[in-house]
């Protein structure tokens, strides 16, 4: 789902307003891999935020992303997390929901990739290894999406990831899926389930820290 919305400086100044910034927004650029939400970098004087707009459908993900930076500053404090300057989904101001955070210092991993020696690229790693370390040590009260617009909850994580698995293969069988690959898929899960009792307790898990997903800065 890719979003198309284009920021002006008096919009981005009325929604810069509503945070409680003032002053002249100095500049607009939008950020690349935004893929859910249209994301902008605002400069206004000294101060550098970042605005990310969804469509209606991604809804459910903005209020997903407020809950989760609420959750890692309060749990994970160690980590520098964005903080949360303004989120809104009343449309009045636009027409998409809007979250507005501090901006973290940094540059894309993957647009530095071709320039990053062998050494640099081994440090990198070990960071963002020590970075998702930190992250999967933030406990939880249960087994479930954490702000995702679901409140169902789980008291084993294999029951958290049959319930994950068949909302899957039943939405692969309505798209018109082969009924011989969703039978053995099922049968494989089933035959395996055994290994997510192994999860004792409930923590915090990111599973897309790849280089798009990575700021770096020296």
């Amino acid at each position: 789902m890719s979003v198309s919305f284009e920021l002006d400086p008096e919009l981005a100044g009325r929604l810069a307003a509503a945070a409680g910034l003032r002053g002249r927004v100095d500049s607009v650029a939008r950020l690349d891999g935004g893929v859910i939400s249209a994301v902008f970098a605002l400069r206004i004087g000294d101060r550098h935020v970042v605005v990310k707009l969804y469509p209606d459908a991604a809804q459910p993900r903005m209020r997903k992303e407020v809950a989760l930076y609420a959750l890692l500053a309060s749990r994970a404090p160690g980590l520098r997390v964005p903080r949360v300057l303004a989120a809104d989904d009343s449309r009045a101001l636009v027409p998409r929901s809007y979250v507005i955070l501090t901006r973290l210092a940094g540059t894309s991993l993957r647009s530095l990739l071709p320039r990053l020696t062998a050494d640099d690229l081994r440090s990198v790693y070990r960071e963002v290894g020590a970075t998702l370390r930190c992250l999967h040590g933030v406990e939880l009260d249960e087994y479930g999406e954490i702000g995702g617009g679901t409140d169902a909850r789980y008291r084993t994580n294999r029951a958290f990831m049959s319930a994950r698995l068949e909302a899957a293969l039943g939405g692969f069988e309505r798209l018109g899926g082969d009924p011989v690959l969703h039978r053995r898929l099922g049968e494989r899960f089933e035959s395996a389930a055994v290994l997510f009792d192994a999860c004792e307790r409930p923590v915090f898990c990111h599973n897309d820290g790849h280089d798009a997903n990575v700021v770096v800065d020296r």
